[in-house]
């Protein structure tokens, strides 16, 4: 098992790689299918602010900001992509923090390079399609799912909406995912079920502004034991397309207009007597 700290080189890789494949194609857009979720008790004691390196959204020194003195949370977050449509909601209790999350944070100044929805749809439908072979009838495990999500505190004493950076990983069944993490692009997730959660401070964003009543909060543990579990998993069911269709109308050169002749100014004692061409008088 490998430690938590050695994901800060993976987690740097992982967004570059992100972002280079942040443009997918509409079949592959189409074809792929995402899930995620962490259900059940978090053991905030494995918690270690490396998880989240190389990213803006963990405190200066790496410890985790608790929500009291407990030493545990209850984590009930669900994400699914499905054909072009992502859909989160659940919740997060740790002491004073208690929040719920509906929907996917799209355009968040900072966010985008880590969380890029395009990025990581690109890349878990092209591992799928790599190791199923284009089959979509069976599912790939494991690995770690990125996700920035709004947030509604659910703390009458600390009221307001934000944004959360969640990262999702699953110890799986052999077979990664692997879209974020220090195995990114390799066949296998070593670290235990885990969740990561960041809250930036969005207090003086300029448009992005929100309350952010849990702004810097930066938490998360592992989840173990049968009730207690992380699942990501993809699968896609698409062809990459080898025929392309022509164009169903292309524009005539016949329509395209006509440009107009440039002036020509001739020397005095000279006429033009063609375009271009003057002539003494």
């Amino acid at each position: 098992m490998k430690s938590p700290k050695t994901l800060v080189a993976g987690a740097v890789a992982a967004v570059a790689a992100l972002v280079l494949s942040a443009c997918a194609p509409s079949w592959v857009t189409y074809g792929t299918v995402i899930e995620a979720s962490a259900s059940g008790t978090v053991n905030l004691l494995d918690y270690n602010g490396t998880f989240l390196g190389g990213t803006p959204f963990t405190p200066g020194d790496g410890t985790r900001t608790p929500g009291g003195d407990n030493t545990t949370a209850k984590s009930n977050i669900k994400l699914s992509y499905d054909q072009g449509n992502w859909n989160i909601n659940g919740s997060w209790s740790d002491g004073v923090v208690r929040f719920k999350v509906k929907g996917l944070a799209m355009n968040v100044v900072g966010l985008n390079a880590l969380t890029s929805p395009e990025a990581v749809v690109a890349a878990a439908g092209a591992t799928v399609a790599q190791h199923r072979e284009h089959s979509g009838s069976s599912w790939l495990y494991g690995g770690c799912m990125p996700f920035a999500t709004h947030y509604e505190s659910t703390n009458p004493d600390r009221p307001g909406t934000g944004v959360a950076v969640i990262v999702i990983c699953d110890a799986g069944l052999g077979e990664a995912l692997n879209i974020y993490g220090p195995n990114s692009g390799e066949l296998s997730w070593e670290g235990p079920d885990y969740i990561a959660i960041a809250i930036p401070n969005l207090q003086d964003a300029g448009p992005y502004s929100d309350l952010s009543p849990f702004a810097n909060y930066s938490s998360g543990g592992s989840l173990t034991g049968r009730k207690n579990v992380a699942v990501v998993r993809a699968k896609a069911n698409y062809s990459t397309p080898s025929n392309p269709q022509a164009p169903l109308w292309t524009p005539s050169p016949s329509n395209s207009p006509t440009p107009s002749p440039t002036p020509t100014t001739c020397a005095p004692g000279f006429i033009e007597v063609s375009p271009g061409n003057c002539q003494p008088v």
